[in-house]
């Protein structure tokens, strides 16, 4: 009769146990993978926090006014005389093209 009643405890407990982890599961499944938010509110919280990062943007342009800057030349310049492309673009490769 001992045996039966150590036996039926373990059984009460691994019930309980098992019970408590599907109820966990439910849970984290629930208010994890199923409830997404909302499309938009995702946008407009992205959208805030960037406009947080960004205070003011300031651009020196204290640069162009440098006489390093306004010594650069053009290193050549840029071919215009060059043909491009074909005739026919559509015909095959190896076609005679007028």
């Amino acid at each position: 009769m001992a045996t039966l009643t150590a036996q039926r405890k373990k059984q009460r407990n691994l019930i309980a146990l098992t019970g408590v982890v599907v109820i966990v599961s439910l849970g984290v499944l629930y208010f994890g993978a199923f409830k997404q938010p909302k499309k938009e509110q995702v946008v407009v919280d992205s959208e805030i926090n960037i406009f947080k990062k960004i205070r003011e943007i300031k651009i020196d342009l204290s640069l162009l006014g440098e006489e390093r800057f306004r010594g650069l030349v053009p290193y050549s310049k840029l071919p215009t005389d060059i043909e491009t492309g074909r005739s026919n673009p559509f015909a095959p490769y190896g076609a005679k093209t007028e």
